[in-house]
């Protein structure tokens, strides 16, 4: 526990930090100077991508990756079961997966089209899914429970170290002023409409999202070379094991079906089209879904390195992520606003 409290104040000193305005200074090489040639640079990277337009059926498959996967409907539920059954390859934890990912879909898809309320289907799906997964998961063979329960712990501290950078920030997201509903699938106008009032419209940087995905993704691909070297045997859990193996097991996505190199490339691809998505969706520009990719990478290597992998931890983790939805609710009025952009 002593080892793991650095890591923990860290974690929470991003999440309590204050929104203070940052000092611009004077003169070409001054902080605001570089921060405007910056920005400049990154909308001239991102335009291409904000001005494309797929298919309507190819925009909705986007969607997954792209906003379904930064959702608490996924990666409080479906993320977590779906590497545990990877990991298991059994019946039990495929089934899990699936029931929860109709759950998680029915939820996000049927608010935006208007069949419930999505932001009361949201603080649902806030306290509900995780409360199922760590119940399925519990009863899944190792190293399932240890692999769900450090994906749920990694996606609470994303979202809540992300937060308080977004209010320190304060950047406009893409979809003021591109986001013109019409160009993208009409299922996806009220969750394009939603990022462009109001608070919700000054969250882009960073990409809390692209941080769940390289938490999810990415950590396995920077692991691989620390492991490349170790024998098989230090891979398998047994009986007496320490989580720590199963966690190792989770980095490299080690199956009977998948090579260690197809794995990483898998990763890797899974994690590009997520940010791909943030960005045609006008969500974020290319510098916030790398900034958060690093974010999302050095927050999986501090849970790994310090051993975040029980329930407590992620008791720990989820109230740090509770609060950071009340400073977000706090300052962007998100689950205040009308029933037509509740996204």
């Amino acid at each position: 526990m002593r080892r793991s409290l650095p890591f923990f104040a860290f974690c929470g000193s991003l999440a309590f930090c204050g929104s203070r305005p940052v000092p611009t200074g004077r003169g070409p090489w001054s902080r605001g100077a570089r921060m405007e040639r910056l920005e400049r640079l990154d909308q001239r990277l991102s335009r291409p991508v904000f001005q494309m337009k797929l298919p309507d059926w190819l925009e909705l498959l986007l969607s997954v990756p792209g906003a379904f996967m930064g959702f608490p409907h996924a990666f409080f539920g479906p993320t977590p079961l779906l590497l545990a059954a990877l990991a298991t390859q059994t019946l039990a934890a495929w089934v899990a997966c699936v029931a929860l990912l109709a759950f998680g879909l029915g939820s996000f898809y049927g608010g935006l089209a208007g069949w419930g309320d999505f932001t009361k289907l949201t603080k649902l799906v806030i306290f509900l899914m995780p409360s199922l997964c760590v119940y399925l998961s519990s009863h899944l063979p190792p190293p399932g429970p240890a692999i769900s329960t450090i994906s749920l712990i990694c996606a609470a501290l994303c979202v809540a170290c992300a937060v308080p950078l977004k209010a320190l920030s304060d950047r406009r997201r893409p979809a003021v002023r591109w986001g013109q509903e019409a160009q993208r699938a009409t299922l996806l106008a009220p969750y394009i409409k939603a990022m462009c009032k109001g608070g919700q419209s000054r969250e882009a940087w960073p990409s809390s999202d692209a941080a769940v995905m390289a938490a999810n993704t990415s950590g396995r691909s920077q692991m691989q070379s620390k492991l490349r070297n170790q024998k098989r045997k230090s891979l398998v859990y047994h009986d007496k094991a320490t989580k720590e193996k199963a966690i190792l097991l989770w980095n490299v996505l080690k199956t009977s079906s998948l090579s260690s190199s197809l794995a990483v490339a898998l990763s890797v691809s899974v994690f590009a089209l997520a940010c791909f998505g943030r960005m045609y969706f006008w969500a974020h520009h290319l510098f916030d879904v790398l900034s958060g990719g690093l974010l999302g990478s050095l927050i999986v290597l501090g849970a790994l390195h310090f051993r975040w992998c029980s329930s407590w931890h992620f008791l720990l983790s989820f109230v740090l992520f509770l609060l950071s939805v009340a400073f977000m609710q706090k300052r962007t009025r998100i689950f205040d606003q009308p029933s037509e952009t509740k996204v």
